[in-house]
Protein backbone atom coordinates (compact mmCIF):
# COMPACT_ATOMS: atom_id res chain seq x y z
CA UNK A 1 0.00 0.00 0.00
CA UNK A 2 2.98 2.79 1.25
CA UNK A 3 4.35 1.77 -2.42
CA UNK A 4 1.30 2.40 -4.33
CA UNK A 5 0.62 5.63 -2.62
CA UNK A 6 4.00 6.87 -3.10
CA UNK A 7 3.47 6.19 -6.94
CA UNK A 8 0.37 8.16 -6.65
CA UNK A 9 2.30 10.84 -5.60
CA UNK A 10 4.85 10.71 -8.18
CA UNK A 11 2.44 10.39 -10.95
CA UNK A 12 0.79 13.51 -9.34
CA UNK A 13 3.63 15.53 -8.99
CA UNK A 14 4.51 14.53 -12.98
CA UNK A 15 0.88 15.42 -14.14
CA UNK A 16 1.00 19.15 -12.04
CA UNK A 17 4.67 19.90 -13.44
CA UNK A 18 3.41 19.15 -16.70
CA UNK A 19 0.71 21.65 -16.38
CA UNK A 20 2.31 24.38 -14.75
CA UNK A 21 5.06 23.89 -17.29
CA UNK A 22 2.52 24.11 -20.23
CA UNK A 23 0.82 27.32 -18.57
CA UNK A 24 4.34 28.91 -17.31
CA UNK A 25 4.26 31.87 -19.60
CA UNK A 26 1.57 34.22 -20.72
CA UNK A 27 0.51 33.81 -23.93
CA UNK A 28 -3.03 34.36 -24.51
CA UNK A 29 -2.66 37.28 -26.48
CA UNK A 30 -1.30 35.58 -28.95
CA UNK A 31 -3.03 32.55 -29.05
CA UNK A 32 -6.27 34.25 -28.87
CA UNK A 33 -4.90 36.70 -31.51
CA UNK A 34 -6.48 40.02 -29.16
CA UNK A 35 -4.55 42.43 -30.73
CA UNK A 36 -2.89 43.57 -34.20
CA UNK A 37 0.67 42.77 -33.20
CA UNK A 38 -0.23 38.94 -32.61
CA UNK A 39 -1.51 39.07 -35.67
CA UNK A 40 1.41 40.77 -37.17
CA UNK A 41 3.49 38.19 -35.20
CA UNK A 42 1.37 35.38 -36.59
CA UNK A 43 1.92 36.26 -39.85
CA UNK A 44 5.61 36.84 -39.44
CA UNK A 45 6.18 33.45 -37.61
CA UNK A 46 4.57 32.24 -40.74
CA UNK A 47 7.19 33.70 -42.94
CA UNK A 48 10.22 33.07 -41.04
CA UNK A 49 9.96 31.34 -37.99
CA UNK A 50 10.77 27.58 -37.16
CA UNK A 51 9.72 25.05 -34.76
CA UNK A 52 11.91 22.46 -33.01
CA UNK A 53 10.57 19.52 -31.07
CA UNK A 54 13.92 17.81 -30.94
CA UNK A 55 15.05 18.63 -27.51
CA UNK A 56 12.31 21.10 -26.35
CA UNK A 57 9.03 22.36 -27.59
CA UNK A 58 11.11 25.66 -28.59
CA UNK A 59 9.66 28.76 -31.32
CA UNK A 60 12.40 30.30 -32.81
CA UNK A 61 13.15 33.18 -35.46
CA UNK A 62 16.30 34.22 -36.34
CA UNK A 63 16.44 37.85 -37.53
CA UNK A 64 19.33 40.67 -38.77
CA UNK A 65 19.61 42.53 -35.56
CA UNK A 66 17.85 45.43 -35.76
CA UNK A 67 14.60 43.25 -36.92
CA UNK A 68 14.94 41.10 -33.94
CA UNK A 69 15.23 44.17 -31.70
CA UNK A 70 11.95 45.39 -33.13
CA UNK A 71 9.92 42.45 -32.95
CA UNK A 72 11.12 41.43 -29.36
CA UNK A 73 10.29 44.64 -28.25
CA UNK A 74 6.72 43.91 -29.71
CA UNK A 75 7.19 40.58 -28.47
CA UNK A 76 7.28 41.49 -24.90
CA UNK A 77 4.64 43.65 -24.88
CA UNK A 78 1.66 41.45 -25.43
CA UNK A 79 3.15 37.88 -24.18
CA UNK A 80 6.32 36.51 -21.42
CA UNK A 81 8.79 34.00 -21.73
CA UNK A 82 10.61 35.26 -24.64
CA UNK A 83 14.95 35.83 -25.06
CA UNK A 84 16.78 37.24 -27.44
CA UNK A 85 20.22 35.47 -28.33
CA UNK A 86 23.68 37.73 -28.62
CA UNK A 87 24.59 39.34 -31.91
CA UNK A 88 25.45 36.78 -34.37
CA UNK A 89 28.07 36.93 -37.31
CA UNK A 90 26.82 35.75 -40.94
CA UNK A 91 28.80 35.13 -43.81
CA UNK A 92 28.15 34.43 -47.63
CA UNK A 93 30.19 33.13 -50.53
CA UNK A 94 29.32 35.35 -54.09
CA UNK A 95 29.22 33.97 -57.28
CA UNK A 96 32.99 34.01 -57.66
CA UNK A 97 33.74 32.37 -54.39
CA UNK A 98 34.59 35.41 -52.18
CA UNK A 99 33.56 35.30 -48.79
CA UNK A 100 31.12 38.48 -47.82
CA UNK A 101 30.01 39.29 -43.95
CA UNK A 102 26.31 39.69 -43.96
CA UNK A 103 24.44 42.06 -41.37
CA UNK A 104 24.51 40.94 -38.01
CA UNK A 105 21.97 38.52 -36.77
CA UNK A 106 20.05 37.63 -33.72
CA UNK A 107 17.47 34.70 -32.50
CA UNK A 108 14.16 35.42 -30.38
CA UNK A 109 13.04 32.16 -28.33
CA UNK A 110 10.35 31.04 -26.32
CA UNK A 111 10.12 27.54 -25.08
CA UNK A 112 6.00 27.86 -23.86
CA UNK A 113 4.13 24.40 -24.91
CA UNK A 114 1.17 26.12 -24.88
CA UNK A 115 2.31 28.83 -27.84
CA UNK A 116 4.13 25.45 -29.44
CA UNK A 117 1.43 22.68 -29.69
CA UNK A 118 -0.97 25.98 -30.68
CA UNK A 119 1.42 26.77 -33.57
CA UNK A 120 1.50 22.90 -34.73
CA UNK A 121 -2.48 22.93 -34.50
CA UNK A 122 -2.22 25.98 -37.31
CA UNK A 123 -0.15 23.89 -39.11
CA UNK A 124 3.08 26.04 -38.73
CA UNK A 125 4.80 23.01 -38.99
CA UNK A 126 4.50 22.62 -42.30
CA UNK A 127 4.03 25.86 -43.68
CA UNK A 128 6.31 25.28 -46.66
CA UNK A 129 4.39 23.42 -47.82
CA UNK A 130 0.42 24.57 -47.23
CA UNK A 131 -1.64 28.25 -47.19
CA UNK A 132 -2.47 29.68 -44.26
CA UNK A 133 -6.33 29.36 -44.20
CA UNK A 134 -6.48 27.87 -40.76
CA UNK A 135 -4.84 30.20 -38.68
CA UNK A 136 -6.34 32.74 -41.05
CA UNK A 137 -9.95 31.51 -39.98
CA UNK A 138 -9.25 32.39 -36.41
CA UNK A 139 -7.84 36.09 -37.07
CA UNK A 140 -10.32 38.79 -36.34
CA UNK A 141 -11.10 40.33 -39.98
CA UNK A 142 -9.73 43.89 -38.64
CA UNK A 143 -6.61 42.28 -38.00
CA UNK A 144 -6.15 40.08 -41.10
CA UNK A 145 -4.32 42.62 -42.90
CA UNK A 146 -1.87 42.65 -39.89
CA UNK A 147 -1.11 39.37 -40.70
CA UNK A 148 -0.18 40.00 -44.00
CA UNK A 149 1.94 42.91 -43.21
CA UNK A 150 3.75 40.48 -41.10
CA UNK A 151 3.86 38.15 -43.44
CA UNK A 152 5.54 41.03 -46.25
CA UNK A 153 7.52 42.18 -43.10
CA UNK A 154 9.01 38.15 -42.88
CA UNK A 155 8.74 37.27 -46.81
CA UNK A 156 8.07 39.72 -48.75
CA UNK A 157 10.12 43.03 -50.65
CA UNK A 158 8.99 45.76 -52.52
CA UNK A 159 11.27 46.92 -55.56
CA UNK A 160 11.20 49.83 -57.71
CA UNK A 161 12.87 51.93 -60.67
CA UNK A 162 13.73 55.17 -60.87
CA UNK A 163 13.14 56.82 -64.31
CA UNK A 164 13.54 60.74 -64.72
CA UNK A 165 13.58 61.27 -61.36
CA UNK A 166 10.16 59.34 -60.27
CA UNK A 167 9.79 56.14 -58.71
CA UNK A 168 7.79 53.66 -60.89
CA UNK A 169 7.49 49.74 -62.00
CA UNK A 170 6.54 49.20 -58.38
CA UNK A 171 6.42 45.27 -57.67
CA UNK A 172 5.13 43.99 -54.50
CA UNK A 173 6.11 39.92 -53.85
CA UNK A 174 5.54 37.56 -51.75
CA UNK A 175 7.93 34.10 -52.03
CA UNK A 176 7.47 30.55 -51.12
CA UNK A 177 7.82 26.96 -52.34
CA UNK A 178 7.41 26.28 -55.67
CA UNK A 179 4.08 24.58 -55.57
CA UNK A 180 3.19 26.53 -52.31
CA UNK A 181 -0.87 27.03 -52.43
CA UNK A 182 -1.52 30.89 -52.72
CA UNK A 183 -5.06 30.23 -52.11
CA UNK A 184 -5.60 32.39 -48.77
CA UNK A 185 -3.52 35.26 -50.14
CA UNK A 186 -5.41 35.06 -53.31
CA UNK A 187 -8.77 35.78 -52.05
CA UNK A 188 -7.36 38.39 -49.70
CA UNK A 189 -6.65 39.87 -52.91
CA UNK A 190 -9.40 39.57 -54.72
CA UNK A 191 -11.74 40.45 -52.18
CA UNK A 192 -9.69 43.85 -51.67
CA UNK A 193 -9.86 44.34 -55.59
CA UNK A 194 -5.70 43.81 -56.08
CA UNK A 195 -4.50 42.25 -59.11
CA UNK A 196 -2.13 40.00 -59.04
CA UNK A 197 -0.14 37.47 -60.68
CA UNK A 198 1.55 34.19 -59.95
CA UNK A 199 4.89 32.54 -61.57
CA UNK A 200 7.07 29.62 -60.95
CA UNK A 201 10.56 29.95 -61.08
CA UNK A 202 13.76 27.62 -61.57
CA UNK A 203 15.93 29.72 -60.33
CA UNK A 204 19.94 29.27 -59.53
CA UNK A 205 19.01 28.66 -55.62
CA UNK A 206 16.36 26.70 -56.67
CA UNK A 207 12.67 26.34 -57.11
CA UNK A 208 10.18 28.71 -56.03
CA UNK A 209 6.88 30.77 -56.63
CA UNK A 210 6.13 34.28 -55.90
CA UNK A 211 2.77 36.26 -56.24
CA UNK A 212 3.47 39.48 -57.70
CA UNK A 213 1.36 42.82 -57.13
CA UNK A 214 2.51 45.66 -59.93
CA UNK A 215 -0.43 47.68 -61.26
CA UNK A 216 -0.28 51.21 -59.48
CA UNK A 217 -4.12 51.07 -58.23
CA UNK A 218 -3.81 47.43 -57.05
CA UNK A 219 -0.32 49.03 -54.75
CA UNK A 220 -2.55 51.90 -53.76
CA UNK A 221 -5.20 50.01 -52.09
CA UNK A 222 -2.89 46.90 -50.79
CA UNK A 223 -0.42 49.84 -49.06
CA UNK A 224 -3.34 51.28 -47.87
CA UNK A 225 -4.91 47.81 -46.05
CA UNK A 226 -0.96 47.42 -44.66
CA UNK A 227 -0.19 50.79 -43.59
CA UNK A 228 -3.72 51.73 -42.39
CA UNK A 229 -2.37 53.32 -38.77
CA UNK A 230 0.15 54.54 -36.92
CA UNK A 231 1.20 50.80 -36.94
CA UNK A 232 3.57 50.50 -39.75
CA UNK A 233 5.68 47.10 -38.96
CA UNK A 234 9.55 47.12 -40.41
CA UNK A 235 10.52 51.15 -40.69
CA UNK A 236 12.96 50.12 -43.07
CA UNK A 237 10.69 48.81 -45.22
CA UNK A 238 8.06 51.47 -44.29
CA UNK A 239 10.26 54.12 -46.10
CA UNK A 240 10.94 52.67 -48.85
CA UNK A 241 7.65 52.57 -49.81
CA UNK A 242 7.03 56.05 -48.74
CA UNK A 243 10.27 56.68 -51.15
CA UNK A 244 8.11 55.42 -53.54
CA UNK A 245 4.34 56.47 -53.13
CA UNK A 246 5.78 59.95 -52.55
CA UNK A 247 7.35 60.03 -56.39
CA UNK A 248 4.86 58.50 -58.54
Amino acid sequence: NLLVEINTKLVNISKTRKINNYKKYDVNNIININNKYAAYFLGYLWADGNLNKVNAHLTSINLIKEDADFLYSILTLISSGWTIGNEIKKYWKNGVGEIKQAKNQRTIRSYSQELYNFLIENDYNNKSHINFNKIWNKIPDNFKNYFILGLYDGDGHFNYQQKNEKYHCGEFVISGSYNYDWLTLENFYKNKNIEYSIYRLEVKLGRVSKIVVRKKKSLNILFDNLYCDEFHGLNRKYIKYLKYAENF
